[in-house]
């Protein structure tokens, strides 16, 4: 897969916040041609609407949050 755009951040998430450690997730949107070249700790991936990622039960709550609050964002780019 290459990128065709430069990527651009659109959200950033404090994911745990503690003492010892701070994680924080970036989300980043660029547009793109091909298909994504899978490593050795991956064995699949698949393409989703918005509609079948909301259905999804286990997704978790901070990639709930950035569907949800910046879908259409990322969408227009």
């Amino acid at each position: 897969m290459s990128l065709l755009t430069e990527p651009k951040i659109v959200f950033a998430q404090d994911i745990i916040r503690m003492s010892e450690k701070h994680i924080v997730r970036l989300t980043f949107v660029s547009s793109t041609e091909g298909e994504p070249v899978l490593d050795e700790e991956h064995t699949d991936f698949r393409w989703l609407t918005l509609d079948e990622m909301r259905q999804i039960k286990k997704l978790d709550e901070f990639t709930r949050e950035v569907l949800e609050k910046k879908f259409c964002e990322i969408c227009s780019t």
